[in-house]
Protein backbone atom coordinates (compact mmCIF):
# COMPACT_ATOMS: atom_id res chain seq x y z
CA UNK A 1 0.00 0.00 0.00
CA UNK A 2 1.35 3.39 -0.78
CA UNK A 3 2.27 6.09 1.98
CA UNK A 4 2.48 9.32 1.96
CA UNK A 5 1.44 11.97 -0.68
CA UNK A 6 3.39 13.13 -3.86
CA UNK A 7 6.60 14.42 -3.63
CA UNK A 8 5.63 18.07 -3.91
CA UNK A 9 3.51 17.35 -1.28
CA UNK A 10 4.19 19.22 2.39
CA UNK A 11 3.41 16.32 4.20
CA UNK A 12 5.73 13.38 1.92
CA UNK A 13 8.21 11.36 3.65
CA UNK A 14 11.74 11.79 3.44
CA UNK A 15 14.77 9.77 4.88
CA UNK A 16 15.13 11.40 7.87
CA UNK A 17 12.40 13.96 8.59
CA UNK A 18 8.93 14.65 7.98
CA UNK A 19 7.81 18.34 5.62
CA UNK A 20 5.82 20.03 7.84
CA UNK A 21 2.68 20.96 7.15
CA UNK A 22 2.40 23.59 10.14
CA UNK A 23 3.07 26.71 8.65
CA UNK A 24 2.74 28.56 12.04
CA UNK A 25 5.80 26.21 13.35
CA UNK A 26 7.95 26.27 9.96
CA UNK A 27 7.89 30.33 10.56
CA UNK A 28 8.99 29.30 14.07
CA UNK A 29 12.02 27.45 13.23
CA UNK A 30 12.59 30.20 10.62
CA UNK A 31 13.21 32.75 13.23
CA UNK A 32 9.45 33.93 13.70
CA UNK A 33 9.07 36.11 17.19
CA UNK A 34 5.59 34.74 17.58
CA UNK A 35 6.47 31.03 19.43
CA UNK A 36 4.52 31.07 22.89
CA UNK A 37 1.01 31.14 21.52
CA UNK A 38 0.60 30.89 17.54
CA UNK A 39 -3.15 31.04 17.44
CA UNK A 40 -4.47 34.02 15.91
CA UNK A 41 -3.72 35.65 12.61
CA UNK A 42 -1.15 38.42 12.71
CA UNK A 43 -2.32 42.19 12.44
CA UNK A 44 1.35 43.24 13.67
CA UNK A 45 4.48 42.68 15.78
CA UNK A 46 7.25 44.55 16.89
CA UNK A 47 10.65 43.42 17.70
CA UNK A 48 11.90 47.06 18.33
CA UNK A 49 14.82 46.42 15.57
CA UNK A 50 13.42 50.00 13.90
CA UNK A 51 13.95 51.54 17.07
CA UNK A 52 10.86 53.31 18.66
CA UNK A 53 9.18 55.24 15.54
CA UNK A 54 6.07 53.29 16.12
CA UNK A 55 5.85 53.77 20.36
CA UNK A 56 5.82 57.25 22.49
CA UNK A 57 7.17 57.05 25.56
CA UNK A 58 6.50 57.93 28.75
CA UNK A 59 8.07 58.61 32.29
CA UNK A 60 7.05 61.30 34.26
CA UNK A 61 9.65 60.50 37.00
CA UNK A 62 12.10 58.32 35.30
CA UNK A 63 14.11 58.07 32.14
CA UNK A 64 12.55 57.90 28.44
CA UNK A 65 12.45 54.51 26.99
CA UNK A 66 15.38 53.63 25.20
CA UNK A 67 16.76 51.09 22.43
CA UNK A 68 19.19 48.85 24.04
CA UNK A 69 20.97 46.11 23.27
CA UNK A 70 22.36 44.35 26.89
CA UNK A 71 18.85 42.31 27.03
CA UNK A 72 17.70 40.81 24.28
CA UNK A 73 15.15 37.74 23.22
CA UNK A 74 15.29 37.40 19.46
CA UNK A 75 16.32 40.52 17.66
CA UNK A 76 19.30 41.85 19.45
CA UNK A 77 17.22 44.76 20.45
CA UNK A 78 14.55 45.63 23.49
CA UNK A 79 13.26 48.07 25.05
CA UNK A 80 14.70 49.83 28.38
CA UNK A 81 11.86 51.07 31.11
CA UNK A 82 13.12 52.62 34.22
CA UNK A 83 11.04 54.96 36.52
CA UNK A 84 12.47 56.96 39.54
CA UNK A 85 12.67 56.12 43.17
CA UNK A 86 9.79 58.36 44.63
CA UNK A 87 6.17 56.32 45.39
CA UNK A 88 3.70 55.50 42.22
CA UNK A 89 6.51 55.90 39.85
CA UNK A 90 6.24 53.76 36.12
CA UNK A 91 7.61 53.88 32.90
CA UNK A 92 5.57 52.92 29.78
CA UNK A 93 5.55 53.08 25.96
CA UNK A 94 2.42 53.54 24.36
CA UNK A 95 1.61 52.53 20.60
CA UNK A 96 -1.47 53.80 18.79
CA UNK A 97 -2.87 51.93 15.47
CA UNK A 98 -6.41 52.00 13.40
CA UNK A 99 -8.74 49.34 15.28
CA UNK A 100 -8.61 46.10 13.42
CA UNK A 101 -12.13 44.25 12.17
CA UNK A 102 -14.35 43.60 15.98
CA UNK A 103 -12.89 40.16 16.70
CA UNK A 104 -11.24 38.28 18.94
CA UNK A 105 -7.88 39.75 19.78
CA UNK A 106 -4.52 39.11 21.26
CA UNK A 107 -1.78 41.11 22.61
CA UNK A 108 1.65 39.05 23.60
CA UNK A 109 4.58 40.45 24.99
CA UNK A 110 7.92 39.46 26.40
CA UNK A 111 9.60 41.61 29.92
CA UNK A 112 11.88 41.29 32.15
CA UNK A 113 12.61 42.80 35.65
CA UNK A 114 16.10 43.84 36.31
CA UNK A 115 15.39 45.50 39.70
CA UNK A 116 12.54 46.91 42.35
CA UNK A 117 9.70 46.74 39.96
CA UNK A 118 6.52 45.66 41.36
CA UNK A 119 3.80 45.92 38.82
CA UNK A 120 4.28 44.94 35.09
CA UNK A 121 1.14 46.01 33.71
CA UNK A 122 -0.33 45.84 29.80
CA UNK A 123 -3.27 48.50 29.26
CA UNK A 124 -5.55 48.77 26.40
CA UNK A 125 -8.09 51.03 25.52
CA UNK A 126 -9.88 50.44 21.92
CA UNK A 127 -11.98 53.16 20.67
CA UNK A 128 -15.22 52.24 18.46
CA UNK A 129 -16.79 55.05 18.00
CA UNK A 130 -19.46 55.02 20.79
CA UNK A 131 -17.50 53.37 23.84
CA UNK A 132 -13.88 53.28 25.26
CA UNK A 133 -13.37 49.57 26.02
CA UNK A 134 -10.54 49.56 29.19
CA UNK A 135 -8.85 46.33 29.30
CA UNK A 136 -5.68 44.95 31.51
CA UNK A 137 -3.79 42.45 32.65
CA UNK A 138 -0.82 42.68 35.54
CA UNK A 139 1.51 40.73 36.87
CA UNK A 140 2.16 41.83 40.62
CA UNK A 141 5.70 40.95 41.37
CA UNK A 142 5.87 41.64 45.37
CA UNK A 143 2.86 39.25 45.76
CA UNK A 144 3.24 36.56 42.66
CA UNK A 145 -0.28 37.86 41.37
CA UNK A 146 -1.48 36.80 37.97
CA UNK A 147 -4.27 39.94 37.81
CA UNK A 148 -6.82 41.77 35.35
CA UNK A 149 -8.79 44.65 35.54
CA UNK A 150 -12.67 43.77 36.37
CA UNK A 151 -15.37 46.20 35.65
CA UNK A 152 -15.61 47.80 38.36
CA UNK A 153 -12.18 49.42 37.59
CA UNK A 154 -10.65 47.08 40.39
CA UNK A 155 -8.18 44.13 39.90
CA UNK A 156 -9.49 40.64 39.90
CA UNK A 157 -7.13 37.47 40.80
CA UNK A 158 -6.82 34.75 38.43
CA UNK A 159 -3.76 32.87 40.31
CA UNK A 160 -0.37 32.85 41.65
CA UNK A 161 2.91 32.64 39.98
CA UNK A 162 6.27 33.38 41.17
CA UNK A 163 7.90 34.84 38.43
CA UNK A 164 11.94 35.45 38.49
CA UNK A 165 13.54 38.83 39.16
CA UNK A 166 16.69 40.13 39.10
CA UNK A 167 18.11 37.61 37.04
CA UNK A 168 18.79 37.87 32.64
CA UNK A 169 15.33 35.67 32.19
CA UNK A 170 12.54 37.18 29.78
CA UNK A 171 9.14 36.15 31.13
CA UNK A 172 5.82 35.82 28.34
CA UNK A 173 2.36 37.29 28.98
CA UNK A 174 -0.76 37.15 26.03
CA UNK A 175 -4.10 38.47 26.64
CA UNK A 176 -6.87 37.29 24.68
CA UNK A 177 -10.29 39.25 24.58
CA UNK A 178 -13.74 39.21 22.57
CA UNK A 179 -14.41 43.38 21.61
CA UNK A 180 -17.62 42.28 20.32
CA UNK A 181 -19.05 40.64 23.55
CA UNK A 182 -16.74 43.15 25.37
CA UNK A 183 -15.51 40.04 27.43
CA UNK A 184 -12.37 38.37 28.12
CA UNK A 185 -11.30 35.42 26.74
CA UNK A 186 -7.87 33.87 28.09
CA UNK A 187 -4.38 34.63 29.77
CA UNK A 188 -1.26 33.14 28.89
CA UNK A 189 1.68 33.97 31.00
CA UNK A 190 4.81 31.48 30.42
CA UNK A 191 3.56 27.80 30.54
CA UNK A 192 0.37 28.34 32.33
CA UNK A 193 -3.16 29.18 30.74
CA UNK A 194 -5.52 31.38 32.64
CA UNK A 195 -9.91 30.56 31.28
CA UNK A 196 -11.36 34.09 31.57
CA UNK A 197 -14.71 33.46 29.93
CA UNK A 198 -17.45 35.63 30.24
CA UNK A 199 -15.20 38.24 32.42
CA UNK A 200 -16.37 41.18 31.11
CA UNK A 201 -14.06 44.29 30.87
CA UNK A 202 -15.10 48.12 31.39
CA UNK A 203 -17.17 50.16 28.74
CA UNK A 204 -17.16 54.12 29.01
CA UNK A 205 -19.20 56.39 26.72
CA UNK A 206 -17.07 57.96 24.28
CA UNK A 207 -19.32 59.45 21.21
CA UNK A 208 -17.20 60.74 18.36
CA UNK A 209 -14.04 59.41 19.36
CA UNK A 210 -11.67 57.98 16.29
CA UNK A 211 -11.43 54.54 16.37
CA UNK A 212 -8.19 53.30 17.40
CA UNK A 213 -6.74 50.47 19.66
CA UNK A 214 -4.00 52.23 22.04
CA UNK A 215 -1.62 49.37 23.56
CA UNK A 216 0.40 50.56 26.83
CA UNK A 217 2.92 48.14 28.73
CA UNK A 218 4.13 50.21 31.85
CA UNK A 219 6.22 49.31 34.69
CA UNK A 220 5.65 50.81 38.06
CA UNK A 221 6.95 50.56 41.65
CA UNK A 222 5.45 52.04 44.97
CA UNK A 223 7.86 53.18 47.47
CA UNK A 224 10.56 51.22 45.75
CA UNK A 225 14.02 52.05 47.60
CA UNK A 226 16.03 52.27 43.60
CA UNK A 227 15.06 52.70 40.19
CA UNK A 228 12.47 50.49 38.95
CA UNK A 229 14.39 48.76 36.34
CA UNK A 230 12.69 46.19 33.09
CA UNK A 231 12.58 45.20 29.59
CA UNK A 232 10.31 44.76 26.85
CA UNK A 233 10.46 42.88 23.82
CA UNK A 234 8.31 41.02 21.24
CA UNK A 235 5.38 42.57 21.23
CA UNK A 236 2.54 40.79 18.86
CA UNK A 237 -0.94 41.81 18.04
CA UNK A 238 -3.48 39.22 16.53
CA UNK A 239 -7.15 39.03 15.74
CA UNK A 240 -9.31 36.03 14.69
CA UNK A 241 -8.11 34.32 17.80
CA UNK A 242 -10.26 30.82 18.13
Amino acid sequence: MAHGQPDFSATSPKKTVYSLSDMAELAARLGSIVTLDRRGDIVWIEDFSHSLVNWASEAPLGTPAAIVTTRTLTSGYSVKLEADTPGAAYARITRYSPLPVNTHMGIEFAFMIESQVDYVDLLLAIYDGLVTNEIAARVDRTLSLIQYENDAFGWGTLGTKKLLHNDPCWHHIKLVFDIEARQYMRMIVDNTEYDMAGIPFNSLAAVGSPQSLSTKIQISAVGSVSEPIGYIANVICTQNEP
